[in-house]
C-alpha cells in the first residue's frame, strides 16, 4: 500500500523529507537494511486521506521508505495509519527476484492497535519460492465471408 503514495497522481498528497532515523517501527534485528540507504519520510497533507475508516472518516498516514540511492529502488517501506481511535503499522522488506530485475516484497510485519481498549493484533508474513511465469498468446485472423 506505502508504495501507491509514490506514484505521480498520489505525491501532492504527502510531504516528503529526508531524515536520519533509520529503523522500522516493527523491525528486529533480522530485518536488515543497508546502511547506504536513503531514509525518506512522508506525511499525508491532504483530506480526503486516502485510507478511510469503516465510517468513512480520513485515516492519515506517515511513515518512510528506505531508498537505494543509486537505483531509486524501494528497499524497505513503513506505514502508519492512524487517529485517535487506532493505529495500524505496516513494514515491508523487498529482495531482487531471481532474475534481479525487479523487487519482490520479502518480508511484511502487521500491527493493529485499538488505543480506547488497548487491543493489539499482529502478524508476520515472509514470502519466497518466487517464480516466473510466462503466457503466450497466438491469435489468427480468418477472413469474414460476405453474405
Amino acid at each position: 500500500m506505502a508504495l501507491v503514495f509514490l506514484e505521480t497522481i498520489n505525491q501532492q498528497r504527502f510531504a516528503f523529507f529526508r531524515t536520519n532515523d533509520r529503523r522500522p517501527v516493527l523491525a528486529r534485528d533480522d530485518f536488515r537494511i543497508p546502511a547506504s540507504a536513503w531514509i525518506v519520510r512522508y506525511e499525508e497533507t491532504m483530506s480526503p486521506t486516502l485510507i478511510r475508516t469503516g465510517g468513512d472518516r480520513d485515516l492519515p498516514s506517515h511513515g518512510r521508505f528506505w531508498i537505494d540511492p543509486a537505483t531509486g529502488r524501494v528497499l524497505a517501506s513503513e506505514l502508519v495509519a492512524e487517529n485517535e481511535s487506532v493505529r495500524g503499522t505496516i513494514d515491508v522488506r523487498f529482495q531482487p527476484d531471481p532474475g534481479g530485475a525487479v523487487l519482490l516484497p520479502s518480508e511484511m510485519r502487521e500491527r493493529g492497535e485499538g488505543r480506547r481498549d488497548g487491543s493489539r493484533v499482529e502478524g508476520n508474513a515472509r514470502y519466497g519460492r518466487f517464480r516466473r511465469f510466462q503466457v503466450n498468446v497466438d491469435e489468427k485472423l480468418v477472413p469474414m465471408l460476405k453474405k
